[in-house]
């Protein structure tokens, strides 16, 4: 499932179910327990140049209900359906990717952290400042 978080400070919660239907819920009382069981698989603030409007999510979500109705959804299509709400959210409707790593992107990472330490990091200080955030949990 995601979490949207808006600037005013509410919570959206969004998943598709294995019967296909993507469900909407604003500020949902389980919210706190649901993530506290959950793996957060990626977080970020979207800022105020980020991502889609939550109205434009919302658009999304009703779409998919209206496309695949009460048929059965599988859990790459449910896994999908997260990661194309989350890039939204980002404001990559374009170049949507998954939260998790390839085994490339894993060897990469663990090549560059041998040579970690060894010069300079200045930061690029994104995640700073205002703005609403999303989340992509698994269950």
């Amino acid at each position: 499932f995601v979490v949207l978080e808006t600037e005013g400070g509410h919570a959206i919660a969004t998943e598709k179910l294995p019967d296909g239907m993507a469900t909407w819920q604003e500020d949902p009382e389980d919210l706190e327990d649901r993530c506290s069981l959950a793996k957060t698989i990626r977080s970020e603030e979207c800022g105020k140049d980020g991502g889609l409007q939550v109205r434009d999510i919302r658009s999304y979500q009703m779409q998919e209900t209206r496309a695949f109705g009460r048929g059965l959804a599988s859990p790459e299509t449910r896994e999908q359906y997260a990661q194309l709400v989350y890039c939204q959210a980002m404001g990559q409707t374009d170049d949507c990717t998954s939260g998790y790593m390839t085994k490339k992107q894993l060897q990469i990472m663990r090549r560059s952290a041998k040579g970690a330490g060894k010069g300079k990091g200045t930061g690029n200080g994104k995640g700073k400042g205002k703005g609403k955030a999303a989340r992509e949990v698994a269950a």
